[in-house]
């Protein structure tokens, strides 16, 4: 309160204003792990539930690649099915391939395709079979939504943002105020609107 009473009606001085270029780079793709992890903190699924779920897709609809997975990545050899099975989803998935394929090519990046990080299986994705997604069962629905645009923000450019400072002084105080800009949504349009 006192600080408040200091600075009541003072005009504020920058004494410092920041800008700093910063980029996160796209999530990798699913394994069985981080699926549940997600599947848990934006469904609400216990890590049982997901699993099921995974097996439902995999085994029932066959809608994804086998789920009981501990890689992150693809063989070198894979791309062409990525590519096929992302040239296969439906709407609403259809409108963002473009992002994920300029050009229309997928383009190779070590951060997805790597046969030394691959053992028996590789990472989740949706197989190259057309999936009416409106057709599968609410569970399985939510979960491949997850699955799908996880492959498609994989390929997707970064997020690039300027992280900004700007300290202000008024009344003898100085204040701090942080925040960002955003100059590239890159792979985050995957997601907008949902999470």
């Amino acid at each position: 309160e006192a600080v408040v009473q200091a600075v009541k009606g003072q005009t504020g001085t920058v004494l410092l204003s920041e800008s700093t270029p910063k980029q996160e780079l796209p999530p990798q793709l699913y394994d069985l792990t981080t699926l549940q992890r997600d599947a848990n903190r934006l469904l609400n699924f216990t890590a049982q539930k997901t699993l099921k779920v995974a097996q439902s897709l995999y085994e029932t609809h066959k809608a994804i690649t086998y789920p009981r997975t501990d890689s992150r990545y693809l063989p070198n050899d894979m791309l062409g099915p990525a590519k096929q099975a992302m040239l296969n989803l439906n709407e609403p998935y259809k409108a963002l391939v473009p992002g994920a394929m300029p050009e229309g090519k997928l383009k190779y990046s070590r951060r997805i395709f790597d046969n030394t990080k691959v053992s028996d299986h590789h990472a989740i994705l949706p197989t190259t079979k057309k999936t009416d997604v409106d057709k599968l069962p609410p569970d399985e629905k939510r979960l491949f939504d997850l699955i799908a645009r996880r492959l498609l923000a994989a390929f997707y450019p970064a997020h690039t943002y300027d992280a900004l400072k700007v300290v202000t002084g008024a009344g003898g105080h100085t204040f701090r105020t942080t925040g960002r800009s955003v100059t590239e949504t890159g792979w985050k349009k995957v997601y907008e609107g949902i999470e």
